[in-house]
């Protein structure tokens, strides 16, 4: 029996199972990636598009724009729309079911937020309710998105109710800009 033979034989076996076992585990560790750095692109083209419909419905309920200007944010609510639902389709593959959830739960919430944007005025409290439930499911679907991609301290990350008030600023300023507009002869 050869002794020396048996041992390199063995050998490389040993040496052909631990290659094989090398690549397996480097391709599911690239594939792993691949999938994070995915959902993280996906996840932040939804949110980019749930801030644009925000923004665009906002301006309508807020400062009641002349028809060609409300025309223009109505057609930004569609296709800011259309952005997250193509993202949405992508997170139906790629992310876990309770993202998914929470990303239809929050096309849901601005499904109302923009019909109250073509049907008429509301009233300031029915306004404030729609704009909090948004913010509230955004969060959620940001706190579940930070977990599923397992960073830590998911917790406090989606609070998108801050004390600072934009909107009050950016209207002050558009008063005072058509107010220093030259009037025509």
């Amino acid at each position: 029996m050869d002794i020396i033979g048996a041992v390199t034989a063995g050998a490389a076996g040993l040496a052909a199972v631990l290659a094989g076992a090398n690549l397996y585990i480097s391709g599911r560790r690239e594939l792993n990636k691949w999938t994070r750095e995915s959902l993280v692109e996906i996840f932040a083209v939804f949110l980019d598009a749930s801030f644009k419909h925000a923004s665009a419905c906002g301006s309508i309920l807020n400062t009641s724009p002349p028809r060609p200007e409300r025309n223009q944010l109505q057609s930004d609510i569609f296709e800011a729309h259309s952005t997250a639902s193509r993202a949405l389709t992508r997170l139906r593959l790629l992310a876990p079911p309770a993202v998914v959830r929470n990303a239809i739960a929050l096309l849901e919430v601005e499904y109302l937020l923009a019909e109250s944007c073509f049907s008429g005025p509301l009233a300031q409290d029915e306004t404030l309710e729609l704009i909090r439930a948004v913010r509230q499911a955004r969060a959620k679907l940001l706190t579940s998105a930070r977990s599923a991609l397992g960073l830590r301290d998911t917790e406090g990350t989606g609070d998108f109710d801050i004390n600072v008030n934009w909107r009050d600023l950016r209207l002050r300023f558009r008063e005072r800009s058509a107010e220093e507009q030259p009037s025509d002869p």
